[in-house]
């Protein structure tokens, strides 16, 4: 019969059903359901289990086969390592970097950014580097404000030691 799961499940029908009220993200308590389901025999094929879940029969074979590998831990995803793309920058550049963006000058543009990492070994291009400062490091360029010619540093140094 079509459908019909060929799966041991070893916790009980009650330690399911707790565990179902434990989870915290939709996605765990789905799966968990659909596990709590097949035991209790409230549901007697996948497809029926899918249809009650909203999900597609494949989506929910995929959860009953990380189940069948590798138990709760494994259906759950815990230990999971996040997938992407490795950065072309390495660790001990970004770390140079951020020394360098937290200092009182830092970089005048972009461009600059991307210069200092090509002289590294570091190819990015314009967006790219803009888009790294700015959305993975968090840090903005460090322009100096205008400053009128007239300006007494002196003057400037007691406003600063007063004012705070």
């Amino acid at each position: 019969m079509s459908g019909v799961s060929q799966i041991e499940i070893v916790e009980s029908s009650a330690t399911l059903r707790d565990l179902m009220q434990q989870q915290t993200t939709i996605e765990a308590k789905e799966r968990v359901q659909c596990l709590y389901w097949l035991k209790s025999h409230q549901v007697s094929n996948i497809t029926a289990v899918a249809e009650l879940l909203g999900r597609h029969r494949v989506t929910v074979q995929g959860w009953l086969g990380k189940y069948r590998e590798s138990g709760l831990s494994g259906l759950l995803g815990e230990g999971r390592l996040v997938g992407g793309r490795k950065s072309k920058v390495p660790a001990a550049v970004e770390a140079e970097l951020r020394a360098i963006l937290e200092t009182r000058t830092g970089f005048s543009s972009y461009q600059d950014v991307q210069e200092w990492l090509r002289e590294r070994g570091v190819e990015l291009t314009y967006g790219g580097t803009h888009y790294y400062v700015r959305h993975h490091l968090g840090a903005s360029l460090k322009v100096p404000r205008p400053q009128s010619l007239a300006q007494d540093p002196q003057r400037v140094e007691l406003f600063k030691k007063h004012s705070a």
